[in-house]
């Protein structure tokens, strides 16, 4: 089993569990960072994910004079080899899951002529609502021209999986942005939002063919090349100036330093439940993370 050699954090081993090691960069710059090595049975809303291997992210589009703008806060990483969550591959994950909606998708459902009118409505959410369905929601007249959409996934609720709520947003005057986060399930590219967090500046533009249009145009695209760590190359990612980098989708590793290499897919596994190793510790980063967003520039 192996052990954590330079941190102050425990080695556990847990029935049925994944490994997580989550580095938070707050969006809201007076929060703290922090770097958390955990078992996935510390974060409920995880707990129905479709695959053992994803990050799970929060990402904010926002418009600015000069356009569009991507600022990324936390990112979370989950493995399924022994002590594949050590704090010491932090710098390995990639910096945002790199969202993206086309500019002319945000213009045209966010964006244009406002009479302070938009949707007032709580409702669920799932396979049988069409996208023009707004039954039993109400217009309503508000102090400002913002509009607030709120779309939220409900953990093992099949019957319910997203509650929507619209509504005026009359705290202010914010700027026409999309808050997201969300799952990508890197080996088989798929996504699945968890929460969207919507303010338009559009008469009744807070409705459901709005969260169906962003989420059918939302593309996810994080740079993988450094992340793939197993149990045979965490002992070099731990030494400095060595490690393994990957290029997606060739199952090659080319070789940085004094790295080894690892055919993607392998490593040891017993039948029936297996227990997975993970390090379990929560750092404080002030001097290193805190200070961090990452914010891009929209093409």
């Amino acid at each position: 089993m192996p052990t954590c050699v330079s941190s102050p954090c425990s080695d556990t081993a847990i029935e049925n569990s994944t490994c997580l090691l989550e580095r938070y960069i707050p969006l809201d710059p007076t929060e703290i960072g922090r770097l958390t090595a955990s078992h996935s049975y510390s974060e409920p809303k995880l707990a129905d994910t479709l695959e053992k291997a994803y990050l799970y992210g929060e990402e904010d589009i926002v418009k600015t004079p000069d356009g569009y703008i991507s600022v990324a806060g936390g990112i979370i990483y989950a493995c399924d080899t022994d002590g594949c969550n050590h704090p010491k591959i932090a710098d390995r994950l990639p910096y945002a899951l790199e969202t993206h909606i086309p500019d002319n998708i945000l213009d045209q459902y966010l964006d244009g002529v406002s009479n302070y009118q938009c949707w007032d409505c709580a409702k669920c959410v799932n396979d049988t609502v069409g996208i023009d369905n707004m039954s039993g929601c109400t217009k309503q007249y508000c102090l400002t021209n913002a509009c607030s959409l709120v779309v939220s996934r409900n953990t093992n609720n099949p019957t319910c999986p997203y509650t929507m709520r619209s509504k005026c947003y009359d705290l202010g005057y914010p700027p026409i942005h999309v808050n997201m986060t969300l799952v990508y399930y890197y080996n088989s590219d798929k996504k699945v939002i968890y929460t969207m967090d919507v303010i338009c500046h559009k008469d009744n533009c807070n409705d459901y063919s709005t969260y169906k249009a962003l989420e059918n145009a939302l593309s996810v695209n994080p740079d993988l090349a450094c992340l793939d760590i197993g149990e045979s190359t965490l002992a070099t990612a731990m030494t400095a100036g060595t490690g393994t980098t990957r290029t997606p989708g060739t199952g090659t590793t080319a070789t940085a330093g004094t790295g080894t290499t690892r055919t993607p897919g392998t490593g040891t596994t017993t039948s029936g439940t297996k227990k997975i190793s993970h390090y379990t510790n929560m750092w404080l980063i002030t001097s290193i993370f805190a200070p961090i967003l990452w914010i891009r520039i929209r093409d």
